[in-house]
């Protein structure tokens, strides 16, 4: 019903600056005042308005009731789950680089704790490999250096956290 929000413009616009191309999906189509034909003329000028390269003016879509927890591709498909939006994401999102061969730099994004174990680090393996068993080093921002083992290791499976050996 609103279209694209005045922070839309402002995000979208840096991500083409940076060449990005954006999955686009148009939510609350089931209220009453939706519009979602307009709205998708409405995104679509706004990347026009935004200077969109060909490549990015072509841009996946799907809608969605969030709320409700479905989405579709096409309007006139049936709704059960989110799985079109999933899918949108991992058809058209390009997959992660990574150097298996460099040494190990792992990015800490949160920080959890436990009592049985002690510090928990979650994060993202940004190159080489991370073993459960493996001795490794926290540089810190003050250039100091803390050593230490990996006594445990898990990754994501959803929201569920799995034990694995390396990541």
């Amino acid at each position: 019903a609103e279209g694209p929000m005045p922070q839309t413009r402002f995000v979208l616009s840096k991500a083409l600056a940076l060449g990005k191309k954006a999955l686009v999906c148009i939510n609350k189509i089931d209220r009453k005042d939706a519009r979602t034909k307009q709205v998708l003329d409405e995104i679509f000028d706004l990347f026009v308005a935004l200077e969109a390269d060909d490549r990015q003016l072509d841009f996946p879509h799907c809608y969605a009731v969030a709320r409700e927890g479905w989405a579709v591709r096409e309007l006139e498909h049936a709704s059960k789950d989110l799985s079109p939006l999933f899918e949108m994401i991992v058809e058209h999102s390009p997959s992660p680089s990574t150097d298996r061969e460099s040494p190990l730099q792992f990015q800490v994004s949160t920080l959890d704790y436990s009592s049985f174990l002690g510090r928990i680090c979650i994060g993202r393996v940004r190159r080489g490999v991370i073993r459960r068993g493996m001795n490794a080093v926290i540089c810190k921002l003050d250039g100091s250096r803390e050593n230490f083992k990996v006594t445990k290791l898990q990754t994501f499976h959803g929201l569920e956290r799995v034990d694995c050996e390396e990541a």
